[in-house]
């Protein structure tokens, strides 16, 4: 429960910081949709709940997976934080601190995982149909191979 109150505060912060991007508030959004704040942190809940089981399954897959994260990604992420908000990767290091760091390390086993499930899907799919034989045995009668194919390039790209 407490990981599910914490991501929904996270999530309630995140949208009112929006909501103030546009020059709104939560409140005032609340307010022109008829929406208590007791109801508006149910229905947050119920997504931070999803979030958080979703995450944790694919934290599994990630250790499962052996997936690592090398300094270089952390550093190539700050890189890229630093330049979604404008400013020297230097002023961004300073702000991270160690538990923000171990934070981006496990979004990118996250993303890595969401990766690797993806890349998985793709592969060869193998069926196999089976017909009992009078005797009991099991007999592979015909063996099916589905593959899913990437889309063509078109003419002009292939002229390239």
């Amino acid at each position: 429960q407490p990981m599910i109150d914490t991501e929904a505060d996270d999530m309630i912060r995140n949208q009112d910081n929006r909501f103030r991007s546009q020059g709104l508030s939560l409140q005032q959004y609340l307010q022109y949709t008829g929406m208590t704040a007791e109801k508006y942190r149910d229905d947050v809940k119920e997504q931070a709940k999803l979030n958080i089981e979703s995450r944790l399954v694919l934290e599994a897959v990630a250790e499962a997976e052996g997936i690592e994260i090398a300094d270089e990604d952390i550093e190539k992420e700050i890189q890229t934080m630093a330049d979604n908000y404008g400013m020297p990767v230097d002023s961004m290091k300073t702000l991270i601190t160690e538990n923000e760091r171990k934070a981006i390390s496990t979004d990118l086993k996250v993303r890595k995982a969401v990766d690797v499930i993806i890349e998985n899907s793709k592969e060869d799919k193998t069926k196999k149909t089976v017909k009992k034989v009078d005797d009991g045995d099991e007999v592979i009668e015909k063996k099916k191979v589905v593959k899913k194919t990437k889309a063509k390039k078109s003419d002009d790209k292939a002229a390239e």
